[in-house]
């Protein structure tokens, strides 16, 4: 039976469906593209579509098809145009370490990299670059005041929030609400008013412009939506309506959990939770702890961080700094992938880890083919199940332990980088590796020139 032929659709019509959510025929419109190369404006829109679709595997398997389509020709604009949409995929799926890899290889000056630059380094808390990066992208977006330039204005704004200018952020706020006729821009900037205005604790007003927004929302699972709740529950709470905001964070909390799984979203809220009161400073301290978060966050909360995540009775120790793991006190030199993943997935505790965001933490420089990434990460998976009795769960692309299995895993984070044998004996026999690692003569001897390496360098 032959197969049935997919109507072409305008970018227009797409878009529509985009909108009203109706997944299935938006990609059957989009995958007509798929076998084809695009161009600079369909690489953008198709991948903008799939992202709002939360179809991020096809999104990355659309571009690793528009970089086989490139292969042999001498198009490199059109090449880095396909890695920048890369980039913009990664991010939004958690692989910081990919989509900045690929963004500092990029010598670019054009709209689109300076946008997708700003919303990365948006969404890491680099506000500062994120600002100058939208600045650029505004004065050099070829249809101003059409919807996306609205929406960058946005977050524009956002980053002047994270540098502390309120003033500037909502006179941009002001200025969208005033010259907007797209409802979904209306409740976003009435959603950011609010924000803004709750940041500085002036709830009563926030809550004037936090219901426009509820009242333009789509009813979704957004990330607009999710911020909406986030900040309608945060006023709420600070207004002394405690039930109702906690129910309000509480449908923001389950929201962020379904898109995308962009677990810096996840830390903020809980941030604004410990703001509340809601959460201790020992729980968002462990929170902090999750794998890939960006220094600038993390250095604002340095304080409350802890050195290590601990187990009851733990049967596996890892020791990060020092590049050891322990199984049953038996100490092992050098962490190989698959306990390195183990300490990934204990960090991350009940947030999970998506595949992506895994794969780009144990191979941060394999980026372009993520049909191998997937492989090697099953092949880890299958050693641990064998080696320790371990099946990794997988909800909807995101991993977790076992709880059964979280407490038996201890992971340390921050401390001495030395091994530990050479805390105790500074220069030890190849007699005391042997019997310290149980590892045979000949390995004792590679470890004991590799220790004196690592003592002349300190």
């Amino acid at each position: 039976m032959p197969a049935k032929k997919v109507k072409k659709l305008s970018p227009k019509e797409i878009e529509l469906l985009v909108r009203a959510r109706k997944n299935r025929s938006a990609l059957a419109a989009i995958k007509y593209h798929f076998s084809r190369p695009a161009s600079a404006a369909e690489l953008n829109a198709i991948i903008d579509w799939l992202k709002r679709l939360g179809l991020y595997r096809e999104g990355l398997h659309f571009l690793q098809k528009q970089i086989e389509f490139t292969a042999g020709k001498k198009d490199e604009l059109h090449r880095k145009l396909i890695q920048l949409e890369l980039a913009r995929l990664y991010y939004t799926i958690g692989a910081n370490s990919y989509s900045s890899r690929i963004l500092a290889s990029l010598d670019l000056k054009t709209w689109g990299f300076y946008k997708t630059k700003a919303e990365n380094a948006l969404a890491n808390f680099q506000y500062s670059i994120a600002q100058k990066n939208y600045e650029l992208y505004l004065a050099t977006y070829p249809y101003p005041n059409d919807y996306s330039y609205r929406l960058a204005q946005l977050s524009f704004a956002d980053a002047l929030i994270g540098l502390q200018q309120f003033e500037r952020a909502i006179d941009i706020v002001k200025d969208v609400l005033k010259n907007s006729t797209e409802t979904m821009a209306l409740a976003i900037a009435n959603s950011c008013m609010g924000e803004y205005l709750a940041r500085q604790n002036h709830c009563h007003e926030a809550l004037i412009f936090l219901e426009r927004a509820i009242a333009l929302m789509p009813e979704d699972h957004s990330m607009d939506a999710a911020i909406l709740h986030k900040w309608y529950g945060f006023s709420l709470f600070q207004m002394g309506k405690r039930k109702r905001g906690a129910i309000e964070i509480k449908i923001a909390k389950k929201n962020l959990r379904s898109i995308g799984h962009r677990v810096e979203a996840q830390i903020d809220l809980s941030i604004r939770e410990f703001e509340l009161g809601i959460i201790e400073e020992k729980a968002l301290g462990k929170r902090l702890l999750y794998p890939g978060l960006n220094k600038s966050l993390l250095e604002q909360y340095q304080a409350i961080i802890p050195s290590r995540i601990s187990g009851k009775n733990p049967l596996l120790v890892i020791d990060l700094p020092a590049d050891e793991y322990y199984v049953r006190r038996q100490p092992s030199l050098g962490i190989p992938l698959e306990i390195l993943a183990l300490a990934f997935l204990r960090l991350a505790e009940d947030l999970g880890i998506s595949k992506y965001r895994l794969t780009s933490l144990l191979w941060p420089e394999d980026y372009q083919s993520p049909d191998l990434l997937e492989s090697r990460l099953s092949k880890i998976f299958s050693r641990l199940k064998k080696l320790y009795k371990l099946e990794i769960q997988n909800i909807n692309g995101v991993f977790f332990l076992p709880k059964s299995k979280v407490q038996k895993i201890e992971v340390i984070v921050r401390g001495t980088s030395l091994p530990s044998l050479l805390r105790t004996s500074p220069f030890p026999s190849a007699i005391q590796i042997q019997s310290h690692y149980q590892v045979s003569r000949s390995q004792s001897w590679v470890i004991k020139k590799n220790f004196g390496n690592l003592i002349r360098h300190r």
